[in-house]
């Protein structure tokens, strides 16, 4: 029972993050100025669909593994930052240019390769995933629309939630469908608050 409900929470999250990847894609001509921002948020969405996806399947061997391995990698020490940095971005309205979120990502793979060197890598998995978690609650205070805020807010109370439960002082033991429903339901609303502040973004154009 308990594996079945572990397979529906990855298969629930790796729909939505897949929506939302699909979403952003297809808007990007929509709003042309925001095109690199669509880019980077459909990445980050089909790194996690895709992490999703692999932790579906039976635990492989030799280089399926290692696949596996990359892929939970670009999720959490790459789509997770980016996820961070695009909310308050979209609030300010700050669309950077695919050079700057290019940039980025040479920093957050330095970053993970030299932590991961001197052995420090979960802990710098536990600062990004914190720093995450407040960069989405800030950005969603700065959202111009009161309903993308709403939605913003409700998103960073159910990540701060699956972090704490994820992280070394949880006050009791999760099961992982409880935290694959925290962050399908973290998403969900953050991809709707999104469509909404976009949406203002584009009838302002």
């Amino acid at each position: 029972m308990i594996a079945l409900l572990n397979h529906l929470g990855g298969l629930m999250l790796a729909l939505v993050a897949g929506f939302s990847a699909a979403w952003a894609f297809q808007r990007r001509a929509d709003i042309p100025h925001a095109s690199s921002w669509l880019s980077a948020w459909a990445l980050s969405m089909l790194f996690v669909a895709l992490a999703s996806i692999a932790n579906l399947l039976p635990e492989p061997g030799g280089d399926l593994q290692v696949i596996k391995r990359m892929v939970d990698n670009l999720a959490l020490f790459v789509a997770l930052p980016f996820l961070g940095v695009s909310i308050p971005a979209l609030a300010k309205r700050c669309f950077w240019s695919s050079g700057g979120w290019g940039r980025l990502l040479l920093g957050l793979f330095a970053g993970f390769e030299l932590t991961r060197q001197l052995g420090h890598g979960e802990t710098y998995l536990l600062i990004l995933a914190a720093c995450c978690t407040v960069l989405l609650i800030a950005g969603s205070l700065l959202m111009q629309t009161r309903q993308a805020q709403g939605l913003g807010l409700l998103s960073g109370i159910f990540a701060a939630t699956a972090f704490s439960l994820a992280s070394p002082f949880a006050p009791f033991e999760y099961s992982q469908s409880a935290l694959f429903g925290l962050v399908t339901a973290t998403l969900a609303l953050v991809s709707l608050a999104v469509r909404t502040e976009l949406s203002q973004v584009k009838a302002s154009q």
